[in-house]
């Protein structure tokens, strides 16, 4: 029987587990020799332009990341949307558009925090600024230049990586030091 390439990696890990202050469960690695298992970042783009979403993923590739593409919102809410760390979206799409798409993608408890960058011919202030109150993390006007938008997709993904260690430290961890020293003196 063969053995599975990741097998091997796991006799090298030392993993300790243990409970924080807030109960939650984090999962340190102690000491590695040899990892080969890397997770990649997976990312949804949806657009109904064939060409638009064969250039993206190429270039997306390029950079080392996962990408699949749908070619409508439909096609898309089909999907399991929680896989994704990144989901790129047009705007103007037939039957569901990408502000609707949006909207169902931040009304899911699976996908509510899940970025969205939307990549749009509509580049009005209007549309840009409703489709951030939507809930989009970014958006990027077509025509683009292709170096722009890896770094925006890197941009939202450090922030995304940022925002999780914070909600992952520990509650009395996250209260910035003045705020006890506040109500520790406004509480006497």
């Amino acid at each position: 029987m063969k053995q599975q390439p990741w097998g091997k990696c796991f006799r090298y890990v030392s993993i300790l587990t243990y409970i924080n202050k807030i109960g939650a469960f984090n999962l340190v690695i102690l000491k590695s020799e040899h990892i080969t298992i890397k997770m990649r970042i997976k990312i949804l783009v949806i657009d109904d332009e064939e060409a638009i979403c064969e250039i993206l993923k190429f270039n997306l590739e390029k950079e080392g990341y996962d990408v699949d593409c749908a070619y409508s919102a439909e096609e898309a809410l089909e999907m399991d949307l929680s896989v994704y760390t990144l989901i790129m979206v047009d705007i103007m799409m037939e039957h569901i558009s990408g502000f609707d798409f949006a909207k169902r993608v931040r009304n899911n408890p699976a996908t509510e925090f899940t970025p969205i960058i939307f990549c749009s011919a509509l580049g009005e202030e209007d549309d840009k600024v409703m489709g951030l109150n939507i809930g989009a993390d970014d958006y990027v006007t077509k025509p683009f230049v292709i170096g722009e938008v890896l770094a925006r997709v890197r941009a939202v993904l450090r922030r995304t990586r940022a925002a999780e260690r914070v909600s992952a430290l520990p509650l009395w961890r996250r209260i910035p030091m003045r705020s006890l020293m506040w109500c520790s003196t406004a509480c006497a």
